[in-house]
């Protein structure tokens, strides 16, 4: 599952026991990242009776936002004051 402040996506998969590799398409709904949840279920009678039968795991996926980001920059007088005030008129 991908989330954020709502779920994204879910994806079902069967995961060999070798493990797998699972891509992940980021869309714009993303925002600054989201939460990659994973829960992992292991057949009952596999002979392993001790062994636990479920897992999760969460990890947060960060987007680099640096290609979206501005830099501003004030130049202001050295003497500022209120529009109020009798100065300002």
């Amino acid at each position: 599952m991908i989330a954020n402040d709502r779920v994204l996506a879910t994806k079902l998969v069967s995961v060999p026991a070798e493990g797998t590799t699972i891509e992940v398409p980021v869309t714009a709904e993303w925002g600054t990242g989201a939460y990659a949840i994973v829960a992992s279920y292991r057949a009952l009678g596999d002979g392993n009776d001790r062994a636990p039968v479920r897992a999760i795991g969460l990890s947060w996926l960060p987007i680099d936002a640096s290609a979206r980001t501005l830099t501003v920059a004030l130049t202001l007088p050295t003497r500022c004051c209120r529009a109020a005030s009798s100065m300002c008129r």
